[in-house]
């Protein structure tokens, strides 16, 4: 693997050639928090990717019995028609990846379900390749921002004490007292 692709994790998924294009996945809810909106995002390159830029890209977030959202998108910035250019983009993160959303679910928490995500273009029977993919990431659709500069545990208490500064927290974990913020230890 060359440097280019480099992410988070060792190995990657790299398509050398097809002419359908489908990915698919689920996930059980059982390790995400409840009560809770989360969004979907693909994270991917395109290395000398090509037959990505001539027909959109359906991508789909669904709850197993529940609620689905599909989606047109262009996954390639190097658009050839204009027609696509209209659809949802990848954004470059800051890690040189890119990330388009695909979609987004609620948790309830009170029962265990499934999370359904599919990437698939099987229309145009035009070959593609050059497409890396990291990852599909679930993050929380509600992120609060807070800069942490001081983070001591209290002595006989389950809080940590944070005055402010930035580090990212899930809105559940957080109440805040003026200057500072108490995030509970479970």
């Amino acid at each position: 693997m060359s440097n280019c692709c480099v992410g988070r994790f060792e190995v990657v998924a790299v398509l050398r050639a097809v002419c359908w294009f489908d990915i698919s996945g689920k996930i059980s809810t059982v390790g995400l928090s409840s009560e809770t909106h989360y969004a979907v995002f693909l994270v991917f390159k395109m290395m000398n990717a090509s037959g990505f830029h001539y027909h959109p890209t359906v991508i789909s977030v669904g709850v197993c019995g529940g609620s689905s959202n599909s989606k047109y998108v262009c996954l390639d910035l190097n658009l050839k028609e204009n027609r696509l250019r209209e659809l949802a983009c990848p954004k470059v993160r800051s890690d040189g990846w890119l990330e388009i959303e695909m979609g987004e679910f609620f948790n309830s928490g009170l029962k265990e379900e499934q999370v359904n995500v599919k990437i698939m273009e099987t229309t145009s029977h035009i070959w593609k390749c050059g497409f890396v993919l990291e990852g599909i990431e679930i993050r929380p659709k509600h992120v609060w921002y807070v800069k942490a500069e001081n983070i001591k545990r209290m002595q006989n208490s389950q809080f940590i004490l944070i005055s402010f500064s930035f580090l990212f927290f899930h809105k559940h974990f957080l109440q805040i007292y003026k200057h500072f913020i108490y995030i509970y230890c479970y």
